[in-house]
């Protein structure tokens, strides 16, 4: 014989699974307003201008790892990339993952006092093959002031930069990591200064 314990209570909830940073995330499907399906250039335009315009509302823009502190991975760029419109209450939010995985029916489970506190995360589940997945509210997190962004064209800003000062060496120096024009000046020991959307780097030489 054996004795099998259930709980009093069972949350049961629709989830959203998406591939970002090399982990999947569970968001909650009641939230997701749609699913778009963006070509490459589209996706350059949307990290220039950081933000998404469908029915008259505006979603800022962000890439999902950024909004979860996540620096080191930048965005997978495929022939069309998935970007989510997410609402909650008045707060709206779009975010860019890189793979979506589907739709699948989870039991949540309680995250403790630890992360109970912590804004943006809802709670957690297992799947069926034992992976442990956060429960996130990327809306949330995207109301923080603190959020890193994602620059594509810091690299190229740079090595224009680089090469009109004649120090196209220095390109070498740059971190393969680094994902903004400001994180690119620091590796290189220049300082930035942003004017009517124009960045001039003002280098010691």
């Amino acid at each position: 014989t054996f004795m099998l314990y259930l709980p009093l209570t069972l949350a049961v909830a629709q989830a959203v699974l998406v591939r970002a940073g090399g982990r999947l995330w569970a968001l909650p499907a009641p939230m997701v307003e749609q699913v778009q399906q963006v070509k490459a250039e589209s996706l350059v335009n949307l990290y220039v201008a950081r933000e998404v315009d469908w029915q008259g509302r505006t979603y800022p823009f962000h890439y999902l790892p950024r909004l979860l502190g996540d620096t080191s991975h930048n965005p997978e760029t495929q022939r069309y990339n998935p970007v989510l419109l997410l609402r909650t209450g008045q707060g709206l939010a779009a975010v860019h993952v890189d793979d979506m995985v589907g739709n699948q029916e989870v039991v949540v489970k309680n995250i403790g006092p630890q992360l109970a506190r912590v804004s943006g995360i809802a709670g957690a589940t297992v799947l069926g093959n034992g992976e442990i997945v956060l429960i996130i509210n990327p809306v949330q997190l995207a109301a923080r002031t603190d959020v890193p962004g994602f620059d594509p064209n810091a690299e190229e800003r740079v090595a224009a930069f680089l090469r009109a000062s004649g120090a196209e060496a220095r390109l070498e120096e740059i971190p393969a990591e680094v994902a903004t024009a400001e994180a690119a000046a620091d590796a290189v020991g220049c300082t930035l200064s942003q004017v009517v959307k124009s960045i001039v780097f003002l280098c010691d030489g």
